[in-house]
Order: structure tokens, then sequence, then C-alpha cells
């Protein structure tokens, strides 16, 4: 079965996935960052991953501290291309359309440049195929896999958290008997 041709994915996160940062692999990844939102070190994947990253409300700021802002993005992210963005105005949509044009087709299977960290979907627990079945599948092992541990975060198997923990079994990276606390079901 052959899938249709996508040439562009929108995700749109509100700000609320700094940490899963849903980027794909194959395709472009643009941030768009409110300069007054906090300091870029705190941003995680969703801008250290990102190749385009649009900095909006700039004109509400000094020319010292936009400069200021700026050098603190590339400390995070020497990569991407830093665009001055203005919704009001239209500043950098012509070099963000241009950038999007730039950017090749994708014609194969998608997959996820981060497994994302909250465990409740089957990205969440660690997959990174953009695919309905891969997704419902790994999120039907995780949900199993978390019914079985006790959800205590203690570190005690090596890892930050249950959820990290679960996501390493289903990668095969560790077995499950690597939590002391897992209940047996007989």
């Amino acid at each position: 079965m052959s899938r249709p041709l996508c040439r562009l994915i929108i995700i749109e996160t509100a700000g609320l996935c700094l940490r899963c940062s849903p980027y794909v692999n194959e395709g472009l990844a643009v941030n768009v960052l409110n300069i007054l939102a906090g300091k870029p070190s705190g941003y995680g994947p969703l801008l250290i991953d990102a190749d385009v990253i649009v900095v909006s409300k700039g004109d509400l700021i000094s020319q010292a501290e936009r400069e200021i802002f700026r050098s603190k993005i590339i400390e995070v992210n020497k990569n991407a291309l830093i665009i001055d963005g203005n919704g009001l105005t239209g500043e950098g949509a012509i070099d963000v359309a241009k950038k999007i044009k730039e950017t090749p087709e994708v014609n194969k299977t998608l997959t996820l440049k981060n497994s994302m960290p909250t465990a409740i979907c089957g990205y969440c627990y660690g997959n990174k195929i953009l695919d309905p079945q891969e997704t419902l599948n790994r999120y039907n092992q995780g949900k199993e896999l978390k019914a079985k541990i006790p959800n205590l975060n203690c570190g005690k198997c090596g890892f930050k958290s249950c959820n990290e923990f679960i996501r390493a079994v289903l990668d095969k990276k560790v077995k499950e008997n690597k939590c002391p606390y897992l209940k047996i079901k007989n």
C-alpha cells in the first residue's frame, strides 16, 4: 500500500511540548519563539532540534536585548537559521516561506526526532514511526508494562522515571526484570 505524499505538516503545540518536540527527521522543524517567554536554555528539544527559529515580539525590547537573546539561542542551537518575525507586520514571512519551499519533499515513512516523555500514547511510549498501527501497538505494549510496575520513579532500575524505563524495555535496551518492584502477574 503506498502512502500519499505529504508536502507540509504543521504541528501546533501552543508551547506545551517543550520536552516532547514532535519534530520529524525527514522534514523541516520550525520553532516560533516568543522573545518574552524565557531563556532559550530552558526550551529543550523544541528549540535544540529546530532547523529554523522564528523569533517573535522582538519589537517589544531593545536592539541590545534582541542581540543578547539571539546569542543565547545560538548557545543551544548553533545550526538553526534564525529569522526575526512579526505577525502584525509580516516581517520574516517571506524568509520562512522560502525555507519551506527549499525543503525537499518527503515520500517515505516519517520518524520522530525524539521519543515523547509523558507516556500517555504510543508516541509517548517511545514510538518514533508515524503510523497508526505502529502507534497503537506501542501504546498497548507500554500500557501493559506500566500495569506491572509500581510507577514510583525511584531510579533503582537506572532510569530517572518509570516511563523512561518502559521506553527502554520496549526498545529492547533493558529487560523487564531490571525493575526491582516489578509486579509479576500469574
